[in-house]
This record gives C-alpha cells, structure tokens and sequence, in this order.
C-alpha cells in the first residue's frame, strides 16, 4: 500500500481507511517457500512461479505515466495486472509453510509432509 500511495500521491493509512485491499505476492511467495525473503518483485515471481519472463525495463517502468499512455505503456500495465493474478492464481493453490500443526489438530494415521524451517525440500 506505501508503493500505491506514493503512486498515486494518497498516504497508506488513507488507503487502509478506504477498505482498499492488497495482497502482497512476496510475502505470499515466502509463506509458501517458494522465496526466502519477502523482498522479491513481480519480474522474479512470475519467471520462478510461471517460467515466463516479463520485462520490466526500467526506460518504459520509469517514463512519463501523466496524461495519455502511449501503446508500449498500456501493454506494460495489462502485463503486470494480468501477471500479478496469475501468480497470485498459483500461489493461492499452495500450502502456507508458516502454519504449524497443533497438537490437538493431529490425526492418529494421517500422513503429513515434514518440511525444513526454510520451507524448501
């Protein structure tokens, strides 16, 4: 929510009071161990979750985006939108490593992965 408020020059606690929700796909990402910090863009994320590459080069990420968009900014835009989804898509569908199994939540018989403290096998 900092990033959108400085974006679009609101403070995040006026966005926070607005209802508006986010869910930051790093911190998803790390949760499900697929990353080890939650500091790792959405460049990064999409080749590690989607094998695909998504340019962000830094003359379009970083021209001018007041008054009209040109064609390369508006496909930039669709791309991250569209991208963001299809990580969050994925990640969704993953286990969330931080939680634990408590004692009272255990199955005589039920079968579960152990995984390391990182998260990764």
């Amino acid at each position: 929510l900092a990033k959108i408020g400085r974006d679009f020059k609101c403070s995040s606690s006026a966005l926070v009071s607005a209802k508006v929700r986010a869910v930051e796909l790093a911190s998803m990402a790390a949760r499900c161990g697929l990353v080890a910090r939650a500091s790792v863009g959405l460049a990064a994320l999409t080749a590690l979750v989607l094998k695909q590459h998504l340019s962000k080069e830094p003359t379009l990420r970083c021209s001018n985006w007041d008054g009209t968009l040109t064609a390369a900014q508006i496909e930039y835009a669709a791309l991250d939108a569209v991208k963001s989804l299809e990580v969050w898509m994925h990640l969704d569908k993953l286990p969330d490593l931080t939680l634990r199994l408590r004692a009272e939540d255990a199955i005589d018989g039920l079968e579960v992965d152990i995984m390391p403290a990182h998260g990764s096998m």
